[in-house]
């Protein structure tokens, strides 16, 4: 380097370190630093930094970089401490200073300032020792409940990782401004995108099961009171993984939601809000280009002032030739052609007297003796919860 020629260092984080001249040896001190000395052009000399933590693609940038700069770096892959020594590229003494005097305290603080940037890149970010919260999940998919293999990669806040082979599940650290988890797999055209919750550093998140699957549909519907028809707002809406809050209007959208056209299950949801019990529903109608309208989805809240005089709003009495009545099932269909019941009760009285609690809508009703050989089929509409509803003697063939 010529006498006051501008020096520019680079440091880890790939910006400049200093900008600025060495000082011009002194008359008389023209002879360079002895041979061999720390301080000659190109030599390293070792820093040591103790357990700075850094994650497996920090360590990689950091070794990429010194090598872009023509510093060798240690090609210790395995290990997640960066603990020994790191080589620095240290800016030679200029031409005739001696190795001390003021040039050893302007190299002092070029090394303070290496092993600070050093610490600050091992510290930050959600790969760091940064305030981190936890996501953990499980990724699965649609059309048959298993996990994706190969594995899934899943992704929030910069920070990805890939599902067990053969759980599916998954657990990240991710920095608490994190709003979203997305989730790629092999065959999947297009990543599902899930939304996070609210994030605050140190908690840890379920997430439960996320659906993913060949296709994706947009999932409609209306929260209603069960007792007066009202929207219900703020309810809680998740599907496969997906969540939405419903409007004024009762409304909501479920984005992102898996749909795989040959798959043998039948996604449930479940709705949620304060004051009202928690109501299960199914999505077993096909997408019309590309959504699903479920309708009204009425909500039964935690109390009512006006409960019906008998416990049950749909009644009857089943009747069994040959048969003992006690063991019959009663399968709940709702809608009335839902592939599957939402929801099935077994008779326990000799009498075969029956109560349901159904809240209003369209159901149909499938009675099946213990047998299995003699069956009986009713549809009703249930309008209310204080208007009970007869269906009289129902005689199994």
């Amino acid at each position: 380097m010529a006498n006051g020629e501008m020096a520019k260092w680079r440091i880890v984080s790939g910006k400049w370190l200093c900008r600025g001249k060495f000082p011009s040896p002194q008359q008389g001190e023209t002879e360079p630093p002895p041979s061999g000395s720390p301080l000659q052009r190109g030599n390293l000399i070792p820093i040591g930094i103790s357990s700075i933590v850094v994650s497996s693609a920090r360590r990689r940038r950091y070794k990429r970089t010194l090598r872009s700069v023509g510093v060798p770096a240690d090609d210790n892959t395995a290990s997640e401490k960066v603990t020994g020594i790191i080589p620095i590229s240290v800016p030679p003494a200029p031409q005739g200073e001696p190795a001390g005097g003021g040039y050893l305290v302007h190299l002092r603080l070029w090394l303070l300032v290496v092993v600070l940037t050093a610490l600050f890149n091992a510290c930050g970010g959600g790969g760091g020792l940064g305030p981190v919260a936890i996501l953990q999940g499980r990724v699965v998919m649609v059309g048959t409940g298993l996990p994706p293999n190969p594995p899934a990669t899943v992704e929030a806040g910069g920070v990805r990782a890939t599902t067990d082979t053969q759980e599916g599940t998954f657990r990240i650290a991710v920095p608490p401004t994190a709003t979203q988890l997305v989730v790629q797999a092999q065959g999947i055209p297009e990543p599902f995108t899930f939304r996070l919750p609210p994030l605050q550093a140190g908690q840890t998140y379920d997430l439960g099961d996320l659906y993913i699957g060949p296709q994706k549909v947009v999932v409609r519907g209306r929260i209603v009171d069960a007792i007066t028809q009202n929207s219900v707002e703020n309810a809680i809406i998740s599907l496969l993984g997906q969540r939405a809050q419903s409007d004024s209007n009762g409304r909501f959208t479920l984005n992102d939601v898996a749909y795989d056209p040959n798959g043998v299950l039948d996604p449930e949801g479940t709705v949620q809000r304060t004051g009202y019990l928690q109501r299960r529903f199914l999505v077993d109608q096909p997408p019309i280009q590309g959504e699903i309208e479920l309708g009204d989805i009425p909500l039964l809240p935690e109390t009512d002032e006006n409960p019906p005089n008998t416990p049950g709003n749909v009644q009857g009495i089943v009747q069994v030739p040959n048969e003992p009545v006690v063991g019959t099932r009663i399968d709940i269909f709702s809608p009335p052609d839902a592939e599957f019941p939402s929801e099935s009760v077994v008779i326990t009285r000799e009498s075969g007297e029956f109560r349901l609690w159904l809240l209003p809508g369209n159901y149909r009703l499938a009675f099946t003796s213990v047998s299995g050989n003699r069956r009986a089929q009713r549809t009703i509409t249930v309008t209310s919860l204080t208007t009970p509803i007869d269906l009289g003697i129902i005689r199994l063939e």
